[in-house]
């Protein structure tokens, strides 16, 4: 199985990525909130587990809950808002992250109205980070409680993915040359280039080359 790094600092070819990174160098960190947005497979969610990892936070259990937008209902933005985040872990650290996947997949104005009061009133050690491939459509006012870090998706970013993808194979089959063609992993057209289907491409042949 090919692994990603789970840390910010091996996140590549996203120059936003520093604005979470001197986050997490904060040494009196606010509560805060960020939104990711840029097109699918650029390293939005792997960013945002990234930094819920290095606050200590990866599963339930040590603080950290991921929902779909489009999942959110009233119940569930007080279960997340009033319970989770406002109760004692029994594993872990003492910081609490949420990750709102695809923001703008909100389903109601009630929702939206929880979570422009929920995210004024977070508690201490707590961060939000949401997602979404564009920012159209989203509340403006709702907008406004983000830090928003715009992820790009092409030119430096296929380079540096591209630099990440050759060091993957080399780690896992040492000198043995990559596939033909692998450079095409994950470019969607001229200008948008898709980690997440490189990476799935890669996992693909690793798998037939362990077979042979």
């Amino acid at each position: 199985m090919i692994s990603r790094s789970t840390h910010l600092s091996n996140v590549v070819g996203q120059p936003n990525v520093r604005f979470l990174q001197s986050y997490l160098r904060l040494p009196n960190r606010p509560s805060r909130c960020f939104l990711l947005e840029g097109e699918p497979g650029v390293g939005k969610s792997h960013s945002a587990q990234c930094l819920a990892a290095d606050l200590g936070c990866v599963d339930d259990f040590t603080g950290l809950s991921v929902i779909p937008a489009s999942e959110l209902t009233i119940d569930a933005c007080r279960q997340l808002f009033d319970v989770h985040l406002r109760h004692s872990l029994l594993f872990g650290g003492d910081w609490k992250v949420v990750v709102i996947e695809e923001l703008d997949g909100v389903a109601s104005k009630a929702v939206e109205r929880f979570l422009k009061v929920a995210l004024e009133r977070l508690p201490d050690r707590c961060t939000v980070i949401a997602t979404s491939n564009s920012c159209y459509g989203i509340d403006k006012a709702l907008l406004e409680r983000f830090r928003i870090l715009s992820y790009s998706c092409g030119g430096p970013f296929q380079e540096s993915c591209q630099d990440r993808l050759a060091a993957l194979w080399v780690e896992r089959f040492g000198d043995r040359d990559m596939p033909s063609g692998w450079r095409f992993w994950g470019v969607r057209d001229k200008e948008r280039f898709s980690m997440r289907v490189a990476l799935a491409r890669l996992e693909e042949h690793a798998e037939l080359c362990a077979m042979e």
